[in-house]
């Protein structure tokens, strides 16, 4: 592996962000860390980075060591690129400046290389352009292209579409996937939206507390998911609570047959489509919110918890309070017994 981050954790006083978590990335891959706000992505990338102190594991890139408790080298140093989430180009400074700064070598080198990385990123004519001239996404790539003008062995970016609107972000990171795939370079980008994360990754790593608990190519994950995470990272999956008892899970929305093997607590994802649910006047769950999702509804269905709602798709909207029923399709229905 090219670059390889084995066994690193770090603390903020008593607080563990990042809890031996270890990933290691190929020349051209792309992974996408994924996980909730605060569960340790952006510490692991500052650490990796050099932007934070190494307490304990160790960074490398093609084998060698280029960090390890008590030494490493610095940021600026290190031949790894950092793409921030505000991007912090510098305001005063064109684009051709910003993409320059920090290039080792003459004048004539360094222009030969913001050219090339102008063209690169689709901003060929941008260089005498200031930050405040450029959209989001010309910022993005302005960005990206500074990181790879150093040609770093490795990139990482933190949340790069996160101040661009929804619309903008689907067609830039089909774009931002392009551009990087076309580097022979290991990539890493933070993102805790799953959309992103499966539209970009060639592998994912799943983040959870400060402990990466499950890494695989989203094909992977989705016939194959080793933890609620993963199964639960596609679009429209649920998951519940339940119990497993006699070749069945018994959840608050109704009692699912499942092949698991051991008696005991569980968590159950639902893949979108997996539910069915129809009228039932012997039910125990009751319509809450009905909305429409065309061409069919959403209907919000109660359970035996307070505030926990099951969703399921219709063709005709039923009434709020009417009674219902619920059935699950196996192949989209995932249950982790718990320890």
């Amino acid at each position: 592996m090219a670059f390889t981050l084995s066994n690193i954790s770090h603390r903020f006083g008593s607080f563990v962000a990042v809890d031996d978590a270890s990933l290691a990335v190929r020349d051209g891959e792309i992974v996408c860390l994924f996980g909730p706000s605060g569960c340790g992505k952006t510490t692991f990338l500052r650490v990796a980075a050099g932007l934070e102190p190494l307490q304990a594991g160790a960074v490398r890139i093609d084998g060698g060591v280029i960090a390890e408790p008590g030494s490493g080298a610095p940021p600026e140093r290190r031949p790894i690129g950092f793409v921030f989430q505000d991007y912090v180009l510098f305001p005063h400074m064109t684009v051709g400046r910003n993409i320059g700064f920090g290039i080792d070598g003459a004048r004539r080198k360094a222009r030969a290389v913001i050219a090339e990385e102008l063209e690169a990123v689709g901003l060929a004519g941008f260089e005498k352009r200031y930050p405040h001239e450029l959209s989001g996404g010309q910022q993005q790539r302005v960005a990206l292209a500074r990181a790879m003008a150093r040609r770093p062995r490795a990139l990482l970016l933190d949340e790069p579409f996160a101040s661009i609107d929804t619309v903008l972000r689907r067609r830039l990171r089909e774009e931002l996937r392009r551009i990087l795939k076309a580097r022979d370079v290991a990539v890493v980008l933070v993102t805790h939206d799953p959309e992103e994360a499966l539209a970009i990754a060639d592998r994912v790593a799943l983040m959870r507390e400060g402990r990466i608990i499950e890494t695989a190519a989203p094909a992977d994950l989705f016939r194959m998911p080793k933890t609620p995470d993963g199964a639960a990272i596609f679009p429209d999956s649920q998951q519940v609570q339940g119990t497993i008892r006699g070749g069945a899970v018994e959840t608050a929305f109704g009692r699912f047959v499942t092949d698991a093997a051991n008696d005991g607590p569980a968590v159950v994802v639902f893949r979108a489509g997996a539910l069915t649910a129809q009228p039932d006047p012997g039910g125990s769950l009751r319509v809450a919110d009905v909305r429409f999702a065309g061409p069919g509804w959403t209907v919000y269905l109660a359970g035996g918890v307070d505030g926990q709602f099951l969703r399921v798709g219709m063709n005709a909207a039923p009434e709020v309070g009417s009674a219902m029923s619920v059935m699950a399709d196996p192949a989209g229905q995932f249950v982790f017994p718990l320890d």
